[in-house]
């Protein structure tokens, strides 16, 4: 039995998927466990991260644990320091009493101990509950994770489109030149799965990330160019944006906070070449798949 904390949400769910072709019995923990499984294998566990009790019942006869369970935006009752780190370090504890075999887990391309973001820190902190957990873990590191349905380019699609896009600019957080290294989300679903069934995949970290760099300029033209839309990207200065985002960070749900723009000042490249050669992967190239699978979807918006 594999458990799959965040099984639900946009990775997870293409990762259970790929489990159960792979004719798995999966368990997917869920705050609402009255969902009907939709397939024989499938089953789901009410318990939370928080709830250290509810874990211990829902790691039971599970011989591995793949943990998804993150956020990008803190709320009043969710903050970086209690679902990153708190909820791992709960899940590290419940794994350990029942004598899990594997521990896999997603952090953050960029997370480090001397972080300038809360996110990526936090993110460091939960590695370093897994790396000391005394059970047998793979950490995985990923880029941008885009799909059909992802927040990143999905945002930016619907600016183009929509708001402001309608007045003919899109809106860039500071100079436009930083760097990223998207990853499709079947990609890392890939690596995900193998990570979990081979045994010989153990107690190493991995970056994953895609074949192609885009700058944040060029991500934007590559997404216009799809939606066959021009727009003029009009630039704001990262101190401009640092005290917006610290004043719409307050709203219920904020579009953008400050620790996402501080984010936006990094590069979030890597290399990927230990995930190609340990996976036998070669990850898609993004504009063809933009192209070729949400072209028409988007346009069709």
């Amino acid at each position: 039995m594999i458990l799959v904390t965040g099984g639900t949400g946009f990775i997870g769910r293409v990762i259970v998927k790929r489990l159960l072709e792979q004719n798995q019995k999966v368990r997917v923990l869920s705050r609402n466990a009255d969902v009907t499984p939709i397939h024989s294998n499938l089953e789901y566990s009410n318990a939370s991260i928080l709830d250290l009790d509810s874990l211990k019942k829902a790691v039971q006869g599970c011989d591995v644990i793949i943990h998804l369970v993150g956020i990008i935006r803190e709320s009043r009752k969710q903050t970086f320091e209690k679902i990153h780190v708190q909820g791992t370090q709960n899940l590290v504890q419940a794994v350990k009493e029942a004598g899990t075999q594997k521990f896999i887990h997603i952090s953050a391309l960029g997370a480090r101990s001397a972080a300038r973001s809360r996110y990526h820190k936090t993110k460091w902190e939960a590695e370093e509950i897994v790396r000391s957990s005394g059970t047998s873990f793979v950490i995985f590191r990923p880029s941008i994770v885009f799909g059909k349905e992802d927040e990143f380019i999905n945002f930016f699609a619907n600016m183009i489109r929509f708001f402001p896009g309608v007045l003919g600019f899109v809106p860039v957080i500071g100079s436009g030149r930083n760097k990223f290294q998207p990853i499709w989300v079947e990609d890392v679903a890939s690596c995900f799965v193998k990570a979990a069934l081979d045994a010989k995949i153990a107690n190493k970290e991995y970056i994953l990330a895609g074949p192609e760099i885009y700058t944040y300029d060029e991500l934007l033209d590559l997404i216009m160019e799809i939606l066959n839309k021009k727009r003029i990207k009009l630039h704001f200065p990262y101190s401009f944006m640092k005290t917006a985002a610290f004043f719409i960070g307050k709203l219920p749900n904020p579009m953008i906070n400050r620790d996402q723009v501080i984010m936006l000042e990094e590069d979030n490249i890597g290399d990927n070449s230990n995930m190609k050669k340990d996976f036998s992967i070669e990850p898609a190239s993004m504009e063809q798949i933009l192209k070729t699978y949400y072209g028409l979807d988007w346009r069709s918006g």
